[in-house]
């Protein structure tokens, strides 16, 4: 089980395996296309006649809401083929809370039935053992951990991983670099006071910090332009915001020679389109992609670039790396350079630099083999980020008062 983009991509490889893929293509029975998919209950009825004994979900840190479409939809296909043996393939199996956790291993290691739990038992059952659950003012909260150790040990019988150590022999090295972007002082004073605002009282909204940190994007268009162009060479640029990447696009077009053509793909853009431009992209001589990073983040194989320059940031450093990794995997020939963009003395900055020696430490991969005290930091994500940012900015405020 693959994304859209995923299939289209490796079509030539899954049909050489597997002809009878094909069929299913065609019949846009699995993609997206002129010719409206058939529904869900009739391609998993043409899959139960095949009875297949093996399930293989690919992405499967993308089921980590239990209850949101995507993981329903799989776990429900999972209990009508009923195969003998599932497994799940990731990158980053954990992008923030242990809570994530459930539902990818849910589907590996189910019990005999719908109505008996696996071997994590219920969802609520590993809530309250692993995510420290309580009942809070407004409903349940779910985003602790506790007994760490325990959840590591048991997870070395359902989760065999090749760490970045054991491949990085095989793939070039990957370096960071923080570059600071020149604003003015009433720039980075109204980000400041955007994101203190967002958490009064130490009471964080975390949508309203992103929110203002993806707003300055636009600020460091120009210094993602002067990126590219320095770079010389097909490079892929990232940002949050679908108006950043059409401003990118334009101001980029402008600068560059008309061989370096510019692709921008974002969710306005169909899904069919999108896939045309990664593949142009990929067979270009020095292009430039362009491209938000919700419509990145599942498997696409960008290693034909060796550059990477991130316009906008996020505090959870898991979900930076599965961006990073569009370049930074098998097939990558090159030494990958990522160049993260911020706001010079801003919370931007503090950001990057906190985010970046996250990556650079890799905690957020090596976590499951730390112990537990070491594994508690890790585990928990971004938070230990943005509380040290909102408690730099309250600081910052109260000295310049």
């Amino acid at each position: 089980v693959v994304s859209y983009e995923v299939l289209d991509f490796r079509a030539d490889r899954v049909e050489a395996k597997a002809p009878e893929a094909k069929a299913l293509r065609e019949a846009k029975m699995l993609r997206s296309g002129a010719a409206k998919p058939l529904a869900r209950s009739e391609w998993v009825d043409w899959l139960a006649e095949v009875h297949p004994s093996v399930m293989i979900c690919d992405e499967v840190h993308a089921l980590k809401r239990f209850k949101g479409k995507r993981a329903m939809a799989i776990h429900d296909i999972a209990r009508r083929l009923n195969p003998t043996l599932r497994l799940g393939l990731t990158g980053t199996l954990l992008h923030n809370r242990p809570r994530d956790l459930y539902s990818p291993l849910a589907f590996v290691s189910p019990g005999p039935n719908a109505r008996v739990p696996g071997a994590f038992g219920d969802q609520w059952a590993f809530f309250r053992r692993y995510c420290d659950a309580y009942e809070g003012q407004h409903g349940w909260v779910t985003d602790g951990i506790s007994h760490a150790e325990e959840l590591r040990h048991r997870l070395r019988w359902w989760a065999f991983r090749k760490t970045k150590d054991e491949v990085l022999a095989h793939l070039p090295p990957k370096t960071r670099t923080v570059v600071t972007v020149e604003a003015t002082r009433q720039t980075t004073e109204s980000l400041d006071a955007a994101i203190r605002a967002a958490a009064p009282g130490g009471r964080r909204n975390d949508l309203a910090i992103l929110a203002a940190l993806h707003k300055v994007g636009a600020v460091k268009v120009a210094a993602a332009v002067e990126q590219v162009e320095a770079a010389g060479e097909r490079v892929c640029v990232f940002t949050y915001r679908r108006d950043t990447a059409d401003d990118l696009g334009v101001a980029l077009r402008k600068v560059l020679d008309s061989a370096r053509e510019v692709f921008v793909a974002h969710g306005d853009v169909p899904m069919g389109t999108r896939e045309g431009l990664y593949a142009r992209f990929r067979e270009s001589e020095a292009g430039v992609l362009v491209a938000t990073m919700d419509v990145v983040g599942l498997g696409l194989d960008f290693s034909a670039a060796s550059v990477a320059v991130f316009v906008d940031l996020d505090y959870v450093p898991g979900k930076l790396l599965q961006v990073e990794d569009r370049l930074h995997r098998e097939g990558q020939r090159n030494a990958v350079s990522i160049y993260y963009l911020a706001l010079e003395g801003s919370a931007d900055e503090i950001i990057a630099v906190r985010v970046v020696e996250k990556l650079n430490q890799l905690g957020m991969i090596s976590a499951l083999d730390r112990d537990a005290a070491s594994l508690r930091d890790d585990l928990v994500g971004g938070d230990d980020v943005l509380d040290e940012l909102v408690a730099r900015l309250v600081e910052r405020a109260e000295g310049v008062a």
